[in-house]
C-alpha cells in the first residue's frame, strides 16, 4: 500500500511482480513443455518473452546498484547514517542498535545474495 503515495516504489512492486511472475511461468513451462517434449501455447510464451526483459532489467538494475555501492562506499555509508539517524529522531531520542558500517555490509550482503 506505501508503494501508491511514491512512484519509485511502485516501480519497484511492479518490477518485483514481472520477476515472481516470470519465476512461476517459466517452471511451468519447464515442467509441462521442455521435460515431455511437448509444444508450449502462445500465451505461455508471450508471458516468458516480455516477462524475461523485466527479468534482465531487474539484474540490470541490481549490478548496477551493486557497483555504484563498492564504488561509492564512503557515500553510501553517509546516506546511511543521515538515514539511521533520521530513524533515531522518529523513535523519541531512542538508540538505533545498528551502526551505518553495519547497514552497509547487510545491503551488501543482500546484492551479491542477488
Amino acid at each position: 500500500m506505501a508503494s501508491f503515495s511514491n512512484p519509485a516504489f511502485l516501480f519497484a512492486a511492479f518490477v518485483l511482480g514481472c520477476v515472481t511472475i516470470y519465476m512461476v511461468k517459466s517452471t511451468q513451462f519447464y515442467r509441462r513443455n521442455i521435460e515431455p517434449g511437448i509444444p508450449a501455447k502462445a500465451n505461455l510464451r508471450d508471458w516468458i518473452r516480455v516477462n524475461a526483459f523485466v527479468a534482465i532489467f531487474f539484474v540490470l538494475q541490481l549490478i548496477f546498484s551493486a557497483g555504484y555501492m563498492m564504488v561509492m562506499k564512503e557515500e553510501v555509508l553517509a546516506n546511511c547514517q543521515l538515514l539511521l539517524n533520521q530513524i533515531q529522531g522518529m523513535e523519541g531520542g531512542g538508540s538505533v542498535k545498528y551502526t551505518a558500517e553495519e547497514l552497509y555490509s547487510s545491503m551488501k550482503n543482500i546484492m551479491i545474495f542477488f
